[in-house]
């Protein structure tokens, strides 16, 4: 089981109050995690490749800049660029985002219009 309390202890995001992380937040993000893994099960890919690939199919004016100490993650975030998820994968994913999710510390808002996903 996953205990959410180790994570946000070391989630700089928890400290700040990011209303993401929010108790009220919590199943929601758990049942993103749920669903990121499950697809990330059925392409043989890794849970990281899975956010990427969708943020890159959803955002592609976004460039992500995942951090990481270890040459092996670093090899697995390039992994998502050639991850072809298919357009209900896409769609799964961002209806569970939420109808508007707010990134308070860079002030972007998106709504479900701006997720649109990708045809490909």
């Amino acid at each position: 089981n996953l205990d959410i309390s180790v994570i946000l202890a070391f989630d700089s995001r928890a400290q700040c109050s990011d209303p993401r992380l929010d108790d009220a937040n919590l199943e929601q993000n758990l049942a993103l995690v749920a669903e990121i893994e499950e697809i990330a099960i059925s392409h043989g890919a890794t849970a990281a490749q899975v956010a990427l690939a969708w943020l890159l199919a959803t955002r592609p004016f976004v460039v992500p800049i995942p951090g990481t100490t270890r040459a092996g993650y670093v090899e697995d975030n390039a992994g998502a660029a050639t991850l072809a998820l298919e357009r209900a994968e896409l769609e799964r994913l961002t209806a569970l985002v939420g109808p508007d999710t707010q990134w308070p510390a860079s002030g972007i808002h998106l709504s479900h219009a701006d997720l649109d996903v990708a045809t490909a």
